[in-house]
């Protein structure tokens, strides 16, 4: 028999996983990042970890991998790992990641590529779990950038990524108001 499943969600105040009991019970299994708002959540099952994206404002975008048993159930390991963050070039220009908005895995399993997609709307690359991460410049250079809105934010940003499942080099975006 398959263990329950696991609901993992994302507020303002943390992150908090419910596993059911029974048909159309749910029951709290654990929290964490108490009071912290959590942004984003990405579960890859094949390195047992959910990443979980934080926003915690005056201290910045924070990214955590939090280690996980073969059910998907938390072991308690929590790991604090790089944030995706723009070339330090000159300091006066050079954005910053305000928030990580989206958080996708390539289905290769010889080379899992972790992908996160940020406020303002750029794409970065981690072929190592999240401990290094590549900015995709080439999609920050693009003319039409300029005409690129916030959907709700000041800022535009990359709401989604879609690996295809087939062809890790095929990654699809959608950009707030800037199209896919």
């Amino acid at each position: 028999m398959s263990p329950e499943p696991i609901l993992r969600v994302g507020t303002r105040k943390g992150l908090f996983n419910f596993q059911r009991q029974g048909r159309h019970d749910w029951r709290m299994q654990s929290h964490a990042f108490s009071g912290e708002p959590v942004t984003m959540l990405l579960h890859d099952a094949g390195r047992k970890k959910t990443y979980a994206g934080l926003n915690l404002g005056h201290f910045g975008v924070k990214l955590f991998a939090i280690a996980t048993d073969n059910d998907g159930n938390s072991t308690g390991a929590l790991e604090e790992i790089a944030c995706p963050q723009f070339p330090s070039g000159d300091a006066d220009d050079a954005p910053s990641v305000t928030q990580i908005w989206e958080l996708a895995i390539s289905s290769d399993k010889s080379a899992p590529t972790l992908w996160a997609g940020t406020i303002p709307a750029a794409l970065f690359r981690s072929d190592d779990g999240g401990r290094n991460w590549q900015w995709v410049e080439s999609l920050w250079n693009q003319p039409e950038r300029e005409y690129w809105g916030g959907g709700g934010y000041d800022q535009p940003g990359i709401h989604s990524i879609s690996v295809h499942p087939l062809n890790a080099n095929n990654v699809l975006v959608a950009i707030s108001s800037g199209g896919v």
